[in-house]
């Protein structure tokens, strides 16, 4: 993008929801955002869930079906799966005006397991092959946000407190419900568990940088990853290691690569950067030795034990992906969330929530996957010098009309990254500014010329405006 100019508009939709309200994100020109996104991924299968139904986790029926836990307004617990790949939503026959089924897991025989809240209840369910459903209350506590089965049959589950005086706690239960529970540190934000190589139970902490391990007993030892790291999904690779996803983390200047963490049964860590995405949020091994991860982006790929990331690609290229798994003929299921903007106007949030979610899968050999043998990933920002502030330079306005004006603008981010948003007012007090972009200047980028809509302008009015870029450099 160095040296290039790139149109930046804005978005403007009208929710017929609580009154007429706008909303607003700066999208760049298609010539910019392919710079930045993954290519589409040919062949993948995507289907889209009715208004105000999101799919949260995925989960492969013995029989090949893809199972998905789904939130629901106004509908009642619910499951969905995909049937001659059309989604089919199947109540479970229970009333409740908002319920979340997640963190499915199929067990042995064909049943599936799943996490079950809605007005203030918390389950652990089962679904029979036969399609009944039976339910095993929790002692009241946070959400339970994924379980897994212990080698002896039991099922291991983590619940989040998100708030930093709430409980979390890992989970074991029988098959028969009897429950115990083992608490945490407070604000540790447990989000994913897995069974490891060596018979004990392995968990994330998200809110305290920290990989996890319980043993069946319930004796639990902690490997703290050092400051600002957020671990994510955790899974059991094929090697014998424990694989988690991280964050994108800040750096003073520029932006630091995601990364992708890696943790024998003995405790020790290998961090290899992932040079793409907003941070690598869902895994999933393959018997191959690689594992498949998905980004905050939307993007896909994969990282094999030597730290080489194989071909990136995306579907829907944006959202978030929420839940990933590797299906028996090597596809990759899925359930993409929403792409949210930095700063919504209006009621734009409302918009988002009901709008339906997507579900896909990206086929078998869509993808290269990462190389056992090959080089590692390089951290593209890991060798930055002092930020030079970015250079901003207001332009005229075009299209003036009675109630309507496009300001204009000019940035230069000499490389690191940059955002903006436009002053404007009747005096040179403003009064007024612009929503922050969706898509900010990532390090790396360079020029750009910037336009921005304004509306409800008074007829026969002077207006005062400027354009003001923001980065690590100053102001």
């Amino acid at each position: 993008m160095t040296g290039t100019n790139r149109t930046i508009s804005r978005r403007l939709g009208i929710a017929l929801l609580l009154g007429a309200l706008f909303v607003g994100a700066l999208v760049p020109t298609a010539g910019a955002a392919a710079a930045r996104r993954a290519p589409l991924i040919k062949g993948a299968f995507t289907a889209t869930f009715p208004e105000r139904v999101h799919g949260l986790s995925v989960a492969i029926a013995p029989d090949d079906t893809p199972w998905f836990g789904i939130s629901i307004s106004e509908g009642g617990p619910s499951l969905a799966h995909s049937n001659s790949g059309k989604l089919e939503i199947d109540a479970l026959e229970k009333e409740g005006k908002y319920a979340e089924t997640t963190a499915l897991q199929f067990d042995s025989k064909g049943a599936l397991w799943f996490a079950e809240s809605g007005e203030g209840a918390q389950v652990i369910a089962r679904r029979n092959p036969d399609g009944t459903v039976s339910e095993f209350d929790l002692p009241k506590g946070p959400p339970v946000t994924a379980l897994t089965f212990g080698t002896e049959g039991d099922i291991w589950f983590v619940r989040t407190g998100y708030s930093e005086r709430s409980e979390a706690q890992v989970g074991q239960m029988t098959p028969a419900g009897a429950v115990t529970q083992f608490p945490l540190e407070a604000g540790s934000r447990p989000t994913s568990i897995t069974a490891g190589p060596d018979g004990a139970l392995w968990f994330n902490e998200e809110g305290a940088g920290k990989i996890g391990r319980i043993t069946t007993s319930g004796e639990v030892r902690l490997f703290d990853l050092g400051p600002k790291v957020e671990p994510r999904q955790i899974v059991a690779g094929a090697e014998g290691a424990l694989w988690f996803g991280e964050n994108g983390q800040a750096r003073r200047y520029g932006r630091i690569s995601d990364r992708i963490g890696r943790i024998t049964t003995e405790g020790q860590v290998t961090q290899f950067p992932v040079p793409f995405g907003t941070g690598t949020t869902r895994l999933a091994a393959d018997p191959s030795g690689v594992v498949w991860f998905a980004t905050a982006e939307g993007d896909f790929s994969s990282i094999s034990p030597s730290g080489n990331v194989g071909g990136r690609g995306c579907v829907d290229c944006g959202d978030p992906i929420e839940s990933l798994v590797r299906a028996p003929d090597g596809s990759l299921w899925f359930a993409a969330g929403h792409a949210s903007c930095l700063e919504c106007g209006g009621g734009s949030d409302l918009i988002i929530e009901n709008e339906g979610t997507e579900v896909g899968q990206v086929p078998a050999d869509a993808l290269a996957p990462a190389d056992p043998n090959g080089p590692p990933a390089v951290d593209p920002y890991r060798n930055q010098g002092k930020a030079a502030r970015p250079t901003a330079r207001t332009g005229r306005a075009r299209d003036v009309e009675a109630e309507f004006a496009e300001l204009t603008g000019y940035i230069n981010s000499h490389g690191f990254p940059t955002t903006w948003l436009f002053w404007w007012g009747k005096t040179k007090k403003y009064g007024h500014k612009t929503f922050l972009p969706e898509f900010p200047f990532e390090a790396g980028e360079g020029a750009a010329t910037i336009e921005e809509p304004i509306l409800d302008l008074c007829p026969h009015t002077t207006y005062h405006y400027e354009i003001v870029a923001y980065g690590p450099g100053g102001r």
